[in-house]
């Protein structure tokens, strides 16, 4: 069906890394600590993400709120002069 996700997370976010050609994708799921968001990063967008392409890169304990606190709806901006 041409899916980029099944069920690994919702409320997306994407940025595209020039040098080295790499795409950002950034979503959040629930896990047993709560919604943590996560990162896959990858060279194009031919297949179906799997579970193994994400990384967790924020939890609520992580940002000194305490374990079983959501982060959720990922959104950024570019730390550039």
């Amino acid at each position: 069906m041409g899916f980029l996700t099944a069920r690994s997370g919702g409320v997306g976010a994407a940025y595209f890394d020039a040098p080295p050609s790499r795409i950002w994708l950034f979503s959040h799921v629930h896990q047993q600590v709560g919604m943590v968001i996560r990162r896959a990063a990858v060279k194009n967008l031919t297949r179906q993400l799997e579970e193994a392409d994400w990384a967790t890169v924020l939890t609520g304990e992580a940002i000194g709120l305490g374990q079983g606190v959501n982060v959720e709806s990922p959104g950024f901006t570019l730390n550039r002069p």
